[in-house]
This record gives C-alpha cells, sequence and structure tokens, in this order.
C-alpha cells in the first residue's frame, strides 16, 4: 500500500498574481502552484500551513475577541481563497493554523495585528499537528511513503521550520518504511504572466533511519510563562499538572528511556517502556488546549489594532511527546505492546519489522542469537528453576555437575557494557522457557536503577535537541 501526502506553506495570498505554472509537461494558470501540484501528483491528503496572522484580512470591529475567532477567521479566509480564486472544492484541502510572531498590516483598512510569543511555537504546534496526520490508518498502514512539500508560498521562518518538523518526521517513518521526501520551489513572480514559472524541484531524499537524542527532563512541564508573565507561572504549572498525565519524574524518564530504546533499536527495551499512544495523544491535546486557552486577544478598536499575547510558550517537550507517540503508533502497527515478558522470538520479529539500517540490525540480531545458542546449550537449568537468573548461562560457570556457582548478585552494568550487549548484558535479566520459546524479563531490582539508568545516561552522552527550550 502507497501513501502520499503533498504539503504547501502559503504566506498571505491576498496580493498574488495570476501565473503560469509548469511541472514537466503540465501547465496550469492560477495564483498558487499548489492546484498544478495536485493535480499532477494526485495526493492521498492535501495539506495547507498557514499563520493565524492571515486573520488580518478578516478584521473588523467585532467577532475577533478571542483567539478562537481569530483561527476560525483564517481558515476561513484560506477556504474562501481556495475556492473562488483557485476553483478548487472546500473538501480538496485541509488547513493547519500555525502560531505567528510579529506585526502583520493593510494598508486598505488600517488594522493591524500584533503577535507576541515565541517563534519556536511554531516548530513546536506543527510537529505535533502533522504526526496526528501521520498516524490516520492510511499512512500507518502504508508500506511506502512520499511526501511531497511545496515552499513557493511560504514566508519568513515557515519554510525551514517546516522542512525541519517533516525531516523529524521522515527519519522516525524510515525506521519501519521506504519514505522518500520531495521538495519543491517554482520561480520567483516577477509581474509577467506571459513567462511560465518552472515548479523546481530542489530536493528529492530518500528516507534514512534517523532519530535525534531527545530527553525530557524531570520537572518539565511542557509549557512555560513568557519572560513578560512570570506571575502567571504557578498557576499554569497547577494546569499543566492537573491535565497533563505525562507530567511526573517517572512517567516523563519512562518515555525519554523508550526513546533511547528506539533509536538504539533494543526490542527489550522496547517492549519494557512503550508507552499508550491513547495516553500520550490525550496529554498533547490538553497541552494544546492549554496553550491556547492561555492566549489573549486584546481589540482596540479606535485604534485598529489587535494584540494577540501567547502568555505560554510551548517547550521543545511537546515535539518529543509527538514524535514518541509516532515511533509508539508504528511499533504498536506491528504488534508491539508494553510488557515485561518477552520472548527472543518476539524480539527477533521485532527486529525484521523495525530498522532498515542493516549494520545496526547485524549488531542486535548477533545479541540474540548468541543468547539463543547460550540458552540451548544450558537448556538444563530450566529443570532446576522456573526463572534462571542470565549469569547462570555465562561460559565461565563451572561444569555441569560441579558445585553451583555463586548466587550473589552481579556488580552493576556500565553503560558501555549495556551499550554492547544490546540492552541485555548478564546479570540483568533472567530467563524462563514456556511453551517452546525463552522468555526474558529485566530483575525486577535492576529496572530503575541500571536499565533506566543506562537509558537516560545514553540521552545524555552529547547533549539535546538542538532547538531545546
Amino acid at each position: 500500500m502507497k501513501y502520499k501526502i503533498l504539503v504547501s506553506t502559503w504566506g498571505n495570498p491576498e496580493g498574488w498574481k495570476e501565473a503560469k505554472y509548469r511541472l514537466g509537461d503540465e501547465t496550469d494558470t492560477a495564483k498558487s502552484s499548489m492546484r498544478l501540484l495536485k493535480k499532477v501528483l494526485k495526493p492521498d491528503d492535501n495539506l495547507l500551513v498557514v499563520l493565524d496572522s492571515l486573520a488580518i484580512n478578516s478584521c473588523t470591529t467585532t467577532g475577533m475577541s478571542s483567539y478562537g475567532d481569530l483561527v476560525e477567521a483564517t481558515k476561513q479566509y484560506v477556504k474562501d481563497f481556495a475556492v473562488e480564486d483557485l476553483g478548487m472544492g472546500g473538501r480538496d484541502f485541509s488547513c493547519i493554523v500555525t502560531p505567528a510572531v510579529g506585526r502583520y498590516c493593510r494598508r486598505d483598512t488600517g488594522w493591524c495585528i500584533q503577535f507576541y510569543g515565541s517563534a519556536l511555537d511554531y516548530y513546536n504546534y506543527l510537529t505535533v499537528k502533522l504526526v496526528d496526520v501521520f498516524l490516520k490508518n492510511e499512512a500507518l498502514s502504508a508500506d511506502e511513503i512520499k511526501i511531497h512539500l511545496d515552499l513557493t508560498h511560504g514566508v519568513n521562518f515557515m519554510p525551514v521550520m517546516t522542512y525541519r518538523a517533516l525531516r523529524d518526521i521522515v527519519g522516525i517513518l524510515a525506521f519501519f518504511k521506504d519514505v522518500e521526501l520531495v521538495v519543491y520551489n517554482a520561480d520567483p513572480y516577477i509581474g509577467d504572466g506571459d513567462v511560465a514559472l518552472n515548479v523546481n524541484e530542489v530536493e528529492r531524499r530518500k528516507g534514512e533511519p534517523f532519530l535525534e537524542k531527545m530527553l525530557i527532563d524531570n520537572n518539565d512541564r511542557f509549557l512555560t510563562a513568557g519572560k513578560e508573565y512570570k506571575e502567571f507561572g504557578r498557576r499554569l504549572a497547577e494546569e499543566v499538572k492537573g491535565r497533563v498525565d505525562v507530567v511526573g519524574k517517572s512517567v516523563q524518564k519512562e518515555v525519554s528511556a523508550f526513546l533511547s530504546a528506539a533509536r538504539l533499536g533494543f526490542p527489550i527495551c522496547i517492549y519494557s517502556f512503550m508507552p499508550s499512544v491513547e495516553s500520550l495523544k490525550k496529554d498533547l491535546e490538553n497541552i494544546l488546549d492549554l496553550f491556547r486557552m492561555f492566549i489573549d486577544v486584546e481589540v482596540h478598536n479606535s485604534d485598529r489594532k489587535i494584540d494577540v499575547r501567547r502568555k505560554a510558550y510551548l517547550r521543545n517537550s511537546v515535539a518529543v511527546l509527538a514524535k514518541a507517540m509516532l515511533i509508539a503508533a508504528l511499533f504498536e502497527k506491528i504488534g508491539v505492546t508494553r510488557k515485561k515478558e518477552v520472548t527472543l522470538s518476539e524480539m527477533e520479529e521485532l527486529l525484521k519489522n523495525f530498522s532498515k539500517n542493516l549494520l545496526f540490525k547485524h549488531f542486535v540480531s548477533y545479541d540474540l542469537t548468541e543468547l539463543r545458542k547460550r540458552f540451548d546449550e544450558k537448556k538444563s537449568l530450566f529443570e532446576e528453576e522456573e526463572w534462571v537468573p542470565s549469569e547462570r548461562f555465562k561460559r565461565d560457570l563451572k561444569k555441569e555437575g560441579e558445585q553451583k556457582p555463586d548466587r550473589k548478585e552481579e556488580p552493576n552494568i556500565d553503560t558501555r557494557t549495556f551499550i554492547a550487549h544490546s540492552g541485555l548484558p548478564y546479570g540483568l535479566f533472567e530467563v524462563s522457557l514456556k511453551n517452546g520459546d525463552y522468555v526474558i524479563r529485566y530483575k525486577e531490582s535492576k529496572i530503575k536503577s541500571e536499565v533506566l539508568g543506562n537509558l537516560l545516561n545514553i540521552q545524555k552522552m552529547d547533549g539535546r535537541s538542538d532547538l531545546s527550550s
């Protein structure tokens, strides 16, 4: 199954003129390159990314007193333009309205809107919304995904941050699927309607598995009060704590550990710390609801001015949470669920369906194969006890028939050893033989101190995302 999506960034269409666009052998005269791309590419989804500043085109003295009104005005303006100026149907596209910063004015009406906030809200907000798109069944079920990104009409930080968000998502999808990202940008319009503007393919990239190091701090609240609103910080923290379940040291550590496990491809760690997709989805919805709730809109009719103040900023951990949700959904799609006891066969099957990175798969597969050999060699140990400590399978154990080895706990496992053995160094786990397959689980006494601790240490080794706040 194949899935294809067209994503286009739009600035303000108000001043756009008709131009002849050319893509391959096809041409189209319109005010946007989107119509031609949609005709040629025939995407399953056609997505427009716009800024909430487009509400300036709908400014009146009434009906714009809340942020919800502003967003709805933006959506309606985009829909009207697409239908009336491009001749498209209202269902031919969907729209994501993202947060702007700066001052936007219209000379003909005299109205201005000033947006106060962080430019990084755009990336974090958009990442959540784009992940929602790829959680649709058509995308999750597809074997091949092709993402077309048209940056022709994007302005300011829109193109680079939209590209960055999609590149991050492509890297995640590529662990499970064949993915391709194609980027377009048309020739500049210089006012001559008779000259065809080529819609240039500026990049075609085969998706490579990539997951940057991401860590959610223990005390992260996902939203932070702007510098001008520090007195509001305590209330914001209480609201987040009351509505976002992932807030809390243990849960946040487990999400970070899961991301570390996915990045390394350690099967038992993935199973052990797999988060609930539904829980993460609910948390993200609540975070964005709070973000929008604390946006103040002040209308100054006499001055024809609107001030939009985002009192809460989205931290980069919001994007991290969205990526964790996407990864968990992709694992869920191949049958992975959270559990403590995992068969060796389940781990081997996970690797087959997970990473396209052959070198990476080789290392982990080798470790799993070696474990199976060790268990086969010492199968008689399973007759002595139901759960056998893994240290009893070391090759330097005394021969059968001699005195049993000392059952004293192994010393703490350091991070280097943990990585070298794909998360399964002797001493951390125990093994059972059930229904003809080996079942592995971490020792309860080792989960927090050494398994969780080592996974978090790996994420900390050389820093966090370069967009961390």
